[in-house]
């Protein structure tokens, strides 16, 4: 995942929050019977509660909170002090529905980590009987709903409330003040603009497993949903049904191979579906709903999760490609005679996830524009050329034909501009919600009651409505190479928020360490000293655009990095002092074309980076003075992307591919001055950005699929060496874009960016 995520700070996130994600559901009713004779906020610590407007923040800052869990948090501080049993927590949040323990153990997972590094200490588990909240609390009682409803907002919020509109907000009622409060907020440049209709679902869990369950999709009566669950153990992910009303999945597949894109024929009779190949691409597959033999029919090039789609007249729309480097589009596959079809045309971007319309005349698909996207796109099954219809969320998550084929769901990041109404969008650090849009164009809508959904999914008759919700936290662990070992004090935790951190990079003397974090409210590069401490932002862009892939000089003195503006298709080389300021990063490449990952030759006078300069990826360098007419020259011929010079200066050593949407790569070198390519690692599993180069040699990060399910494992490879051996397997899976991991100069740590999360599956019984 490179990941694109910008915002707007605390406006933006306290959009999301105070006007769509927090508004009360039925199952808050218990707040709000304790709350509406009081208006009291509650401190602990950094945070502060606003049970009313229901906002949590952290020295202002709000912090992204579902509903579920901040009823949660709510009961806990109410309650604070004694123990609440899990049997009563549950008939608190869930008073109408009966779920499983594990709902209530994933909510509280969810609020600790909200708390940070006290959340396990101040919501104590008591064996037996349930949880206690043991934070000393401060309860704060405004004098009138003016200075009560500025509480509840940032500084940077209540700044754009003029003292008219204030008059009128604290002549109300409390609740008058809040409403109030909410539309000059969000309208405060735009006095004139509509309130949008909004739309709100009222789901119930329909799984809630430990691990991940994702990509569901309905059986023709919308009796049963199939789905991808990596099981228990959470190891590999395999088909499995389940019937609405069931307790329990019935498993369908078990192959050591990830599966994944499950899809239910027309007739109900078979599930296809998707089966990753150790050396890259996948087979399509079919089984029985009921389990049974699994019968092969074909292979393609597209991975696992990348998606396929059944037609009304029974073939099959899958990710392939016509030729080797050519990228993904999407073709039509008949399940008989196994000739594939081009449907999309060619062109330089990847095509995945298809869906046909209802009637199969269209299909819908996701497309990656490089520097912008990704985008839902539409295209006529006949002829026709693609059109776009609305930004969606990285990972590309899976989409929906609904109101028989006049509109599309798919989840985005809800985004707003200058108090303007929020748009769907692959930005910004709030979670992802359900959209709704048009397929003739016109303005998405956002989905209410839908935060941190993903893969979506529709019945037939359109009255079900079944998504993926899920939390996912990205951090830093550290390796001690020299232990040679998975788990334990060998890998721990080196840098960790509740906001993502990622594209770790030691200084050349290892005293410092180089990343992006979204902490701040949207990607930035930030510095902490070896041990991880005493955090210093770097970068203020802000929501112009997205940030990554930072790199030492030499010297230590000047980070590379990669910038591509928010409402741009570029994306160019910049570098900054490591101490910070004086004045605005500088900006490097001047190409129109894309120009990213950077890295320093030995000597600091040139940067690396890969662009598509001459229609190719290739690996190109400047000076690192900055780029002037005639000065930038192309390094690799034969293709290339992510490029380090060795630590001699004799070779640059890159890897041959662009991996960010299928893992397959290798690494090459060529000699500084020029000369032939030689192959170094014939074949990996990972992303451009998972390898490192030491005096010693070459680690990089492997995807390996066994008996026991699908591990990451990391590798090394000396020089003049042509097998790499095993060093350690990383005990999460990894961050799957930019600079992925860094080893210390004298050979001994490695950073990695690990993910540790799961998703459930939400069912919505009267959708419409």
């Amino acid at each position: 995942m490179r990941k694109s995520f910008a915002g707007d700070g605390v406006f933006r996130r306290n959009l999301k929050r105070v006007f769509f994600a927090d508004r009360p559901s039925r199952s808050a009713g218990f707040v709000e019977a304790a709350m509406t004779d009081r208006t009291v906020v509650y401190e602990f610590g950094e945070f502060r509660l606003d049970p009313v407007a229901r906002v949590f923040t952290r020295q202002d800052q709000p912090i992204a909170l579902a509903p579920k869990s901040f009823d949660l948090l709510m009961l806990l501080v109410e309650r604070r002090g004694r123990v609440l049993e899990r049997g009563e927590l549950i008939r608190e949040l869930w008073p109408d529905t009966i779920v499983e323990e594990a709902n209530l153990t994933f909510q509280v997972s969810t609020v600790r980590k909200a708390l940070g590094e006290d959340g396990s200490k101040w919501i104590e588990t008591v064996p037996k009987h349930g949880y206690r909240f043991t934070a000393p609390v401060r309860e704060v009682r405004p004098e009138d709903t003016r200075d009560r409803e500025a509480l509840s907002m940032s500084p940077a919020a209540r700044v754009r409330l003029r003292p008219a509109m204030w008059r009128r907000a604290a002549t109300g009622l409390a609740l008058v003040a809040v409403v109030a409060a909410v539309v000059v907020f969000r309208y405060a440049s735009r006095p004139d603009a509509p309130v949008p209709r909004e739309i709100r679902l009222e789901a119930v869990p329909f799984t809630s497993y430990t691990g991940r369950e994702a990509e569901p999709t309905f059986s023709p009566d919308g009796s049963q949903v199939a789905f991808t669950w990596d099981g228990e153990n959470q190891d590999n992910l395999d088909i499995y049904v389940k019937a609405i009303g069931a307790e329990q999945p019935r498993r369908l597949t078990s192959d050591r191979a990830r599966d994944g894109s499950p899809a239910w024929s027309p007739d109900g009779t078979r599930i296809a579906f998707l089966r990753d190949k150790p050396g890259g691409g996948s087979e399509v597959r079919l089984i029985p709903p009921t389990g049974g033999p699994e019968r092969r029919i074909g292979e393609v090039e597209g991975q696992a999760h990348q998606g396929l789609s059944w037609s009304p007249d029974g073939s099959l729309a899958v990710v392939d490609r016509s030729s080797p480097g050519e990228p993904l589009g999407i073709f039509v596959l008949d399940i008989v005679s196994g000739v594939k079809k081009r449907l999309t045309p060619p062109s330089t971007f990847a095509d995945i996830l298809p869906a046909f319309s209802p009637d199969g005349r269209t299909l819908a698909f996701n497309r990656t524009p490089l520097g912008r996207g990704p985008f839902v796109h539409v295209v006529p099954v006949a002829v026709g050329e693609p059109r776009e219809l609305a930004e969606t969320r990285f990972p590309r998550p899976r989409l929906a034909w609904i109101l028989g084929g006049k509109e599309i769901l798919f989840a985005a990041v809800p985004l707003a501009h200058d108090g303007g109404q929020p748009r769907p969008s692959s930005a910004g650090t709030a979670s992802t919600s359900l959209w709704r849009v048009p397929v003739d164009g016109g303005q998405a809508r956002l989905i209410a009651g839908s935060e941190n959904a993903g893969d979506v999914a529709v019945s037939t008759d359109g009255h079900r409505l079944v998504y993926s919700q899920g939390t996912i936290d990205w951090d830093i662990w550290r390796l001690d190479l020299r232990r040679r070992a998975a788990t334990g004090d060998a890998q721990t935790p080196f840098i960790a928020s509740t906001k993502i951190d990622a594209n770790p990079q030691f200084s050349p003397d290892g005293g410092r360490v180089a990343f992006t974090s979204h902490r701040s409210g949207q990607p930035e590069i930030w510095v902490v000293d070896g041990q991880g401490r005493d955090p210093r932002q770097l970068t203020f862009f802000g929501r112009k655009g997205s940030i990554g892939a930072p790199r030492w000089s030499p010297d230590g003195n000047t980070i590379a990095f990669d910038f591509g503006a928010e409402d741009g298709n570029n994306v160019d080389i910049y570098v900054i002092s490591a101490l910070g300021g004086p004045g605005p990063p500088r900006r490097v490449t001047t190409s129109p074309a894309i120009d990213a990952m950077p890295s320093w030759s030995k000597d600091g006078r040139f940067i690396y980076f890969g662009s598509r300069r001459d229609g190719q990826w290739q690996v190109w360098k400047v000076p690192s003075s900055g780029e002037e007419a005639g000065n930038a020259r192309q390094v690799t011929r034969g293709g290339g992307f992510a490029a380090i010079e060795s630590k001699d200066g004799r070779h640059v050593y890159f890897t041959r591919k662009m991996s960010w949407f299928e893992l397959q790569n290798s690494l090459w070198r060529i000699p500084v001055e020029g000369g032939d390519e030689e192959v170094v690692v014939e074949g990996y599993r990972s992303c451009v950005g998972s390898w490192d180069l030491t005096d010693e040699g070459l680690y990089f990060v492997d995807q390996e699929s066994s008996s026991s399910g699908t591990s990451w494992v990391v590798r090394f490879q000396g020089f003049g060496r042509r097998h790499a051996t095993e060093v350690a397997r990383l005990r999460h899976p990894p961050y799957l874009g930019g600079p992925a991991v860094s080893v210390s100069s004298d050979g001994r740590w490695m950073l990695s960016t690990q993910s540790q999360g799961g998703s459930d599956l939400m069912l919505v019984e009267t959708f419409r």
